[in-house]
């Protein structure tokens, strides 16, 4: 084995040697950047730096068709019978389990490696699916509240780690380059949602929602293989060369030095408008499920639904990011840009609350999840930027993984005392006040987003704000 230093050109601008080894034998040097690439005007600089992208992004397409592609089978059998009224037990898992979850993948990080990590998580995810498949029932038991559970925690430290190989593998490209290489592996990540919505709505005609889980274990097994062949690739150097993206036991901040950072205005009101986001999300996601379980009588109706819903999800996000998000980023920059989700949350909930039908409580979650990960989702990690690079760690830790989990359990007490009332079944439900709850909320929301942007050149900030990469991998639920 020897390694080829791939020196990178772009436009006729040399701009010096990546040192990026690629582990192949002299026999497959000639051949070891894909022709097929070079044919398109790139020198084997920048076809090495697509070819090593080619990797996390078809890992993170992957993962992503088995995340939804499990999601709509789990829906489709929780809110069958009085599955409804068993959510915001859920929702109490989700918000206390998600920084154990973390912790448990770092851990395994730290004693197998970011490779081995990565592929087995994977593999016990499909176990555990084949799993499901065997137990699951319909409705909102024990089990299946456990499943509704597991499934965001789980997939969200996967989709982070996943997230981490396009990390290791570009982490000596230039910066210039990390932009366009980063948002090819973004689309790849929406394209897996909707092309898994799409599989989901296909497979609803002639798979029953248990089978639905071993489809997205086969989904699981071919992302395993997927960073196999990567770090046989690049086996010599499939590892960070950033020390804040996997950072040691002792990098990581203790709870004392996370609050503190509460001390700095600029990152007070950025945990304040997590936990206002968390509440708002999970109740608008609550009114759309309580929709859903009244019009899906059956398994299949509910596989048609969820199905159709996650298409029309994943749709919506892919034509924003295409199409609003580059455009609306240069008018409004980034803080502008944070207004957009809150103000549209505004109009539609106003709707709901005029009337809360099926398709208007669609369109409100629609509204919410795809304009939060395509416009809003880009610019809330660049609100990171202004922190200093030191406490960028502890303050993500802070914002998503302390402040959001803080806002879905708050959310998730309202509804437990809201569904203690009911007797007659879930259409016996009234989720009136919840109209009100969202509306006051986005606005507080909004107000939130101002001061943040007014606050953004605070004295304890940087000054200078360069490139963010998350470091700490915190699952997005």
């Amino acid at each position: 084995m020897y390694r080829e230093r791939v020196s990178l050109r772009v436009h006729g601008r040399g701009c010096g040697t990546l040192g990026l080894p690629m582990p192949v034998t002299p026999q497959q040097a000639p051949s070891a950047v894909p022709s097929l690439v070079t044919r398109f005007g790139l020198d084997k600089g920048i076809a090495a730096c697509w070819w090593r992208t080619l990797f996390p992004s078809l890992g993170l397409f992957l993962l992503t068709a088995a995340f939804i592609v499990t999601k709509t089978g789990r829906d489709a059998l929780f809110f069958q019978e009085r599955g409804l009224l068993h959510l915001p037990r859920a929702y109490l898992g989700i918000a206390f389990l998600s920084a154990p979850a973390a912790g448990l993948m770092l851990q395994l990080i730290r004693r197998a490696g970011p490779r081995r990590a990565r592929v087995v998580g994977l593999c016990l995810m499909a176990a555990l699916q084949c799993a499901f498949f065997w137990f699951a029932e319909p409705g909102g038991g024990w089990w299946m509240t456990l499943l509704f559970v597991l499934v965001p925690l789980l997939y969200g430290v996967l989709l982070s780690i996943t997230w981490l190989l396009g990390a290791d593998l570009l982490d000596r490209v230039p910066p210039y380059l990390l932009a366009r290489l980063y948002a090819s592996i973004g689309a790849a990540s929406m394209l897996g949602g909707l092309s898994g919505a799409a599989l989901s709505r296909r497979w609803s005609a002639i798979l029953t929602p248990q089978e639905f889980f071993l489809a997205g274990s086969a989904l699981l097994l071919a992302t395993a293989g997927v960073n196999v062949i990567a770090a046989r690739l690049f086996g010599a150097d499939a590892r960070s060369a950033n020390p804040g993206v996997l950072p040691t036991p002792t990098e990581v901040p203790e709870t004392r030095a996370v609050f503190s950072l509460l001390r700095v205005r600029y990152l007070a009101i950025l945990a304040g408008t997590g936990v206002v986001t968390a509440i708002v999300g999970v109740l608008i996601e609550f009114q759309f499920y309580s929709a859903a379980s009244a019009a899906a009588h059956s398994s299949r109706e509910g596989l048609r639904l969820f199905a159709n819903f996650y298409m029309l999800l994943n749709g919506a996000a892919v034509l924003v990011q295409l199409f609003a998000t580059p455009f609306l980023q240069r008018v409004f920059g980034v803080y502008g840009s944070l207004l957009i989700l809150p103000t549209a949350l505004f109009g539609a909930a106003g709707v709901v609350a005029w009337s809360a039908t099926v398709a208007t409580r669609t369109a409100l979650r629609v509204t919410e999840g795809g304009i939060k990960s395509s416009i809003h989702r880009s610019n809330w990690e660049q609100s990171y930027l202004p922190v200093v690079r030191e406490h960028r760690a502890a303050a993500k830790l802070l914002v998503d993984g302390m402040a959001a989990r803080m806002g879905e359990g708050a959310a998730a007490v309202m509804l437990l005392v809201a569904v203690t009332t009911v007797s007659n079944g879930p259409e016996s439900l009234n989720l009136g006040w919840t109209n009100a709850v969202i509306l006051t909320g986005v606005v507080v929301w909004l107000c939130l987003t101002v001061a943040l942007g007014r606050s953004r050149n605070g004295p304890e900030l940087n000054p200078e704000p360069g490139e963010f990469r998350p470091d700490l991998p915190i699952p997005d639920g």
